[in-house]
């Protein structure tokens, strides 16, 4: 009976131990994705405010020349 008792609390251990495995494989892989996204949105961000900086700095200066 303890001899039961010990397999089916192994076998319990194992599988509970490889499903939170897979979550942890799958989270990572999430994450991974997202820091991905979000360094290309930081790209993204940058070239806007750029774009945005050259555009305030032509208006400024063609009023100046008015």
């Amino acid at each position: 009976m303890t001899t039961i008792l010990i397999i089916a609390v192994t076998l319990t251990f194992w599988h509970i131990t490889n499903k939170l495995t897979k979550n942890i494989q799958h989270l990572d892989k999430r994450v991974s994705t997202l820091e991905a996204e979000l360094a290309e949105q930081r790209l993204f961000n940058n070239s806007v405010m750029r774009d945005s900086h050259t555009i305030h700095q032509t208006i400024t200066q063609s009023q100046g020349a008015k």
